[in-house]
């Protein structure tokens, strides 16, 4: 009875390792002690991977910098060319961690307030409206 017992005690606790490895690790690496995403990392093998991080740490960091003045000037040429009778306001710079930045606030004719995203390379995205 004795040698059952301890049998199915050690049956027990070979299971209870093997599940909290298995928790701990998942089945392809899982977020594990030795890093972040390590199965995500694993199983993104191919020609797609280099996409995939030249999409979030690829070259685009290594470029120049724009300034100010060249944020102001892509938003200007932006609404020269297709927002008529728009003006510059105001812009805010802002840091993150690829660069510098850049919020500019524009006007209509009518008063309303559109916000110009200008990230590092000098791409616009907006108009934005702002709520007053």
């Amino acid at each position: 009875m004795k040698k059952v017992f301890l049998t199915l005690l050690g049956v027990v606790g070979l299971i209870f390792i093997l599940s909290y490895g298995y928790a701990w690790m998942g089945p392809w690496g899982g977020y594990g002690y030795n890093g972040y995403a390590q199965g995500y990392s694993s199983m993104m093998q191919g020609p797609w991977m280099d996409y995939c991080m030249d999409m979030h740490y690829g070259q685009a960091g290594a470029g120049v910098q724009i300034s100010k003045e060249v944020a102001v000037k892509n938003v200007k040429d932006l609404l020269a060319s297709n927002y008529p009778g728009w003006k510059v306001e105001n812009v805010e710079s802002f840091r993150m961690p690829m660069g510098t930045m850049y919020n500019v606030v524009a006007s209509d004719k009518s008063g309303n307030k559109f916000m110009f995203r200008v990230n590092p390379w000098g791409y616009v995205m907006g108009p934005f409206q702002l709520i007053n």
